[in-house]
């Protein structure tokens, strides 16, 4: 069984990797070839970019976690998806009106809670099946 601080560990890293991917969409509007030919005063608002806690080759375990958890576990990869709402190529954000209907009562309600440590816990297991997760969280 998986312990809470590992809990805390998967979630700090779906986190991050959703920070990172969110950065890349904004950082490749930056780098457009409209931006570049706009007047210096909008060039001076450009988007701050995260800053990674991690190395590049974690996000790129949990892409392949997520890809494999979409294809096999379904079910906790839905529960990622609605809770943490990911832009990646494996998480389409809903509409807004979708997001607030539910919102309220998913965050009160205590199976929920339960459903996402759930969802988190087999997220880190598959991310222990990885060959290098030794050496970044070892």
């Amino acid at each position: 069984m998986v312990s809470k601080s590992e809990i805390d560990t998967a979630e700090n890293v779906i986190k991050t990797y959703e920070r990172a991917m969110r950065d890349i969409v904004k950082q490749g509007h930056c780098l457009s070839v409209e931006w570049r030919y706009k007047n210096d005063s909008e060039n001076a608002k450009k988007p701050k970019i995260y800053a990674m806690r991690f190395q590049p080759e974690v996000f790129d375990m949990v892409k392949d976690v997520l890809r494999s958890m979409s294809e096999k576990e379904r079910k906790a990869f839905a529960i990622l998806r609605t809770q943490y709402g990911y832009t990646s190529p494996y998480f389409k954000r809903p509409p807004r009106s979708a997001l607030q209907r539910n919102q309220r009562m998913r965050n009160n309600s205590t199976s929920w809670c339960r459903e996402v440590e759930a969802a988190l816990s087999i997220f880190w297991e598959h991310m222990q099946k990885q060959d290098k997760f030794r050496h970044f969280f070892g």
